[in-house]
């Protein structure tokens, strides 16, 4: 390890530290960044190295020397796992025992390793990754030590091999330099893809696309929304280019991209603090507190259990329209109820004073009891009747 990477401590040993940050080291087994002052560290002659994890500092005492190994400065050096199957993710028939292009459109080869660690979690693009792995019939191997970071991505062991895969932001916090995979993100962002980093041992793989393809029903929902009165406004955490473009493509009113799970309920109760009422429509695990905060939380029966808890609403087939028939319904609702407050404060506005002899001084009119109960039974039927026509109701 070049000198570059090192600092000296007091005890007169070398920490070596990573480019994560000013305090943080870089753990020599998987990359990933450690606290010198609470990670489990080790001696290793005049040297003291840090691990984030008592896994990767007993894989170190083992065998210090294959971590050890000089390697050309700015360059990483990392090997999958024997067995690891590379795949295009257009053309999956495609299917390689190393990293490289597509030999049909020259997009990265993905990584069986990120389908394997996605498995573990719960994100609609970790689940995307996960099902396009298992259509092409691939085996996921275990994993262990899997974790997470709600809004950037995840990271697990498979076999000897460190695997992280998330976006931009978990990439440069954990020290891994992806410059070289930026122009073919970026080029799948431009057409509204989500591309997604994948890291093994500390060094860039490759990337792994995930497009959500828009359904038909989609942009004729939007329309509908926007002609009940709706402003709709899509609230992401995907890449700003990938967000305006799909914002392009179904006429949204706004887009806010590269939102954090936490910042999504935030932006809730500013649009609530600025006067307007807030339906919230989601699937995942990080759209949960957005949800809990919005005046209508609407989750999609595709999504999540936790998405699905912290609504009022649940769509089954996860389809817009269902939002659209909810606000015809609600505002046809609203004027049925005013309707039938008209009908009752009608009636009683009207038969309650003849009932009580307010015309007898003038007409000699009085209401007989017996009808006075029917005009009561006919406020209730009509009130009733009126309500029932909610069920004929064409959304």
């Amino acid at each position: 390890m070049s000198s570059e990477h090192m600092h000296r401590v007091p005890n007169g040993h070398h920490e070596h530290a990573g480019r994560s940050g000013r305090n943080a080291v870089k753990d020599p087994v998987c990359g990933m960044s450690a606290d010198p002052q609470n990670s489990i560290s080790h001696v290793q002659g005049n040297d003291t190295y840090h691990f984030c994890s008592q896994r990767c500092r007993d894989k170190f005492a083992n065998d210090p020397e294959r971590y050890l190994k000089p390697v050309a400065a700015g360059v990483a050096q990392t090997k999958p796992p024997p067995g690891t199957i590379w795949t295009c993710p257009m053309h999956p028939e495609i299917r390689r025992d190393a990293p490289g292009p597509c030999p049909i459109c020259g997009m990265a080869l993905e990584p069986l390793l990120a389908a394997a660690v996605e498995s573990s979690s719960e994100h609609p693009l970790g689940r995307a990754i996960v099902d396009g792995a298992r259509a092409k019939g691939l085996d996921l191997p275990v994993v262990q030590n899997f974790d997470s970071d709600p809004g950037l991505g995840v990271w697990g062991e498979v076999g000897d091999e460190n695997v992280l895969v998330g976006n931009l932001r978990l990439m440069q916090r954990h020290g891994v330099v992806v410059d070289q995979l930026t122009a073919a993100a970026e080029k799948e962002r431009e057409r509204g893809a989500t591309a997604i980093y994948v890291a093994i041992n500390a060094a860039a793989a490759g990337i792994v696309v995930v497009e959500d393809t828009i359904k038909a029903t989609t942009p004729e929902a939007i329309r509908s929304l926007r002609r009940e009165g709706v402003r709709v406004v899509m609230l992401t955490g995907d890449n700003e280019k990938t967000a305006r473009a799909v914002g392009r493509m179904l006429e949204l009113d706004e887009v806010i991209a590269d939102v954090l799970p936490e910042d999504k309920a935030n932006i809730v109760k500013r649009l609530q603090q600025e006067g307007a009422v807030v339906a919230m429509a989601g699937d995942g695990v990080n759209d949960a507190p957005a949800l809990a905060q919005a005046d209508v939380g609407i989750a999609m029966g595709t999504g999540t259990d936790v998405a699905m808890e912290s609504a009022g609403v649940t769509l089954v087939n996860g389809d817009l329209q269902g939002i659209v028939r909810a606000v015809k319904l609600s505002h046809r609702t609203m004027r049925n109820i005013r309707q039938n407050l008209v009908f009752a404060f009608g009636y009683n506005a009207i038969g309650v004073p003849i009932a009580a002899g307010v015309l007898y001084p003038a007409f000699g009119l009085l209401l007989s009891p017996v009808i006075a109960s029917v005009a009561m039974s006919l406020s209730s039927v009509s009130v009733v009747s009126n309500a029932l026509r909610l069920r004929t109701t064409k959304l």
